[in-house]
């Protein structure tokens, strides 16, 4: 068995059908497709074990309890039997061809880590926001020793869970429950040491990520974005420099973030006061941060879509808008005269 694609769900029954269907066309009998269900309250069951009677190769295994996203992915990986796991969304597509690219890599080089680039897709997955998140033509290896250039290069990629290809061996050797909470498991368990061999990048998207569909996510968006992430970044083993191309070390402290997250929904004075008053040294640095936090988040979602719409040349635009259409400031019917 060469690759098991592994996917945690949770409440998906509207959309892991679509993921399935996209898998099950592809795979051949060196793979397997592994779906853990964090006990589901809604059909994702019947939906899945529809699939499972005409695909031999495909195992559904409920938890008892609802044990978080990040135990889910990890019970999927020590669930499956290949060589690499493929850490797969509910609730994205795999792009045609994606398994065959992914297999031949396999079969090529043994890798440590193999990501590959994805593309941006909205709600209803009919209309592109970002063609490939990674603006590369050609595949990139990186050697073992050329640690810190792989970590800034590619963890931006690997956010994004779809896009993790990791032995399993690999996986199952390193602390797992240190991360357990904290929405990004799979980056902790990447980059808590350097990786032992070789890790390819894969220039060609293969996998069409949904967005908009992460409504129970944004209300931890902050604490798991501004704090978590960072923390976790800034406590890998690399140089200081690698990290600052990740991200900033506090980036709660910009003002850009603040006002950001504010227009998105994201951040208020809860969030001021559970995540931002603790890591202040002085009552003087607490101005901005109270002050972007009472501001009228409806204001300012109107002058970060005008702005992005508008003034943005970033290829992340789409995202950004879809967040902040998705927030409740967005006053869509305000925004019409602009052609918004």
């Amino acid at each position: 068995m060469k690759l098991s694609i592994c996917i945690a769900s949770y409440n998906r029954a509207a959309f892991i059908g679509a993921t399935i269907e996209s898998i099950v066309s592809q795979i051949t009998e060196e793979c397997e497709i592994v779906v853990s269900d964090n006990a589901s309250t809604d059909s994702t069951e019947e939906v899945v074990q529809k699939f499972a009677v005409a695909c031999t190769s495909l195992r559904y295994v409920r938890q008892t309890e609802n044990r978080g996203l990040d135990k889910n992915f990890d019970c999927a990986v020590e669930l499956a039997r290949g060589e690499y796991c493929w850490l797969m969304a509910d609730d994205d597509l795999l792009k045609p061809g994606a398994v065959a690219t992914v297999l031949g890599a396999i079969k090529r080089d043994d890798y440590s880590l193999i990501a590959v680039n994805y593309e941006r897709k909205d709600f209803n997955m009919s209309r592109v926001l970002v063609a490939k998140y990674l603006d590369a033509e050609v595949d990139r290896v990186y050697e073992e020793q050329e640690t810190d250039r792989m970590f800034a290069e590619t963890a931006p990629l690997l956010v994004y869970i779809g896009s993790v290809i990791i032995k399993r061996s690999l996986w199952l050797s390193r602390d797992r429950d240190a991360y357990v909470g904290s929405m990004w498991i799979h980056l902790g368990v990447i980059f808590q040491h350097t990786l032992p061999g070789r890790t390819l990048v894969i220039a060609k998207p293969c996998v069409s990520y949904r967005d908009g569909n992460s409504k129970s996510y944004m209300t931890r968006f902050f604490e798991i974005v501004c704090i978590k992430f960072p923390e976790l970044i800034w406590g890998a083993p690399f140089s200081e420099r690698a990290k600052r191309q990740v991200i900033a070390k506090e980036p709660w402290r910009e003002l850009r973030t603040l006002v950001l997250n504010r227009a998105c929904g994201c951040y208020s004075l809860r969030e001021y006061r559970e995540f931002v008053r603790p890591r202040l040294r002085s009552t003087w640095q607490a101005l901005m941060p109270v002050a972007v936090a009472t501001l009228p988040g409806s204001v300012l979602n109107i002058l970060c879509v005008i702005h992005y719409h508008f003034f943005s040349a970033n290829r992340l635009r789409g995202t950004l808008m879809q967040a902040l259409k998705d927030s409740r400031y967005y006053p869509m019917r305000n925004l019409s005269v602009f052609g918004i």
